[in-house]
């Protein structure tokens, strides 16, 4: 499961901040994206791009901002079914939700790859230790 390669270290920010405190956190993080929560019980609301925001007023309010249509996994989503979404994807990390909407994390696109990779790996050394 893609869940097994969550990361919390990520940016969140909620739907009244500012897109001048994204761009600012952004830039301290060393990042180009962010998840956009609804305050303390972390509800996945977004995705926050920088792409989207370094153009705008700083006071306009990230509820404005996130992209609420994008790629989101769930606890069961598997390797290969990550994989196979993932075949056009552009981004840093894919949103983690669980089923009643909490923000669980997010999964780094590289890390898909690599537990891929590892799962291939694993089945390889296990076809050739039964031939």
């Amino acid at each position: 499961r893609v869940s097994d390669y969550r990361s919390t270290d990520s940016v969140a920010l909620g739907p009244d901040d500012r897109v001048e405190t994204l761009l600012a956190r952004l830039r301290a993080d060393g990042r180009a994206e962010a998840v956009l929560t609804d305050g303390d019980d972390r509800r996945y609301r977004g995705l926050l791009r920088l792409q989207d925001a370094v153009d705008l007023p700083g006071d306009t309010p990230l509820g404005e901002v996130a992209r609420t249509d994008g790629m989101v996994f769930d606890e069961s989503t598997t390797l290969w079914e990550a994989m196979t979404r993932m075949r056009d994807f552009i981004g840093e990390a894919v949103p983690l939700v669980a089923a009643d909407g909490r923000l669980l994390g997010v999964v780094p696109e590289g890390a898909v790859i690599d537990g891929y990779m590892e799962a291939l790996h694993d089945l390889r050394r296990e076809e050739n230790a039964a031939a």
